[in-house]
């Protein structure tokens, strides 16, 4: 991967992180409008991001040791494409349950 591959993925990374970011304010303006919810309903709102915010972090606590200890075994037993496309079931499954 040469430099300006990693520029273009940087840029890339940035702009959706840019991109996300500007959902959340715009998402948090509407939420906190007065009038659109009440502030139990908001409240409510906020306690389950926390809540999804400490089961993500818990989540992410097992991993690098998931990854240490099984990663070996699919390396040397599986063909480069399934394992590409089992490791992205896989993230996509651990990341809808976080």
């Amino acid at each position: 991967m040469n430099s300006s591959n990693i520029r273009r993925h940087s840029i890339i990374s940035s702009i959706i992180i840019y991109f996300g970011f500007t959902i959340g304010l715009i998402n948090t303006y509407f939420f906190a409008k007065e009038g659109l919810f009440t502030k139990e309903e908001y409240g409510l709102y906020g306690l389950f991001i926390a809540v999804a915010s400490v089961m993500a972090s818990f989540a992410n606590l097992a991993m690098p040791s998931f990854i240490y200890k099984f990663y070996p075994y699919y390396n040397d037993n599986l063909p480069v494409k399934k394992m590409t496309c089992s490791a992205f079931h896989y993230s996509s499954v651990l990341l809808a349950l976080s």
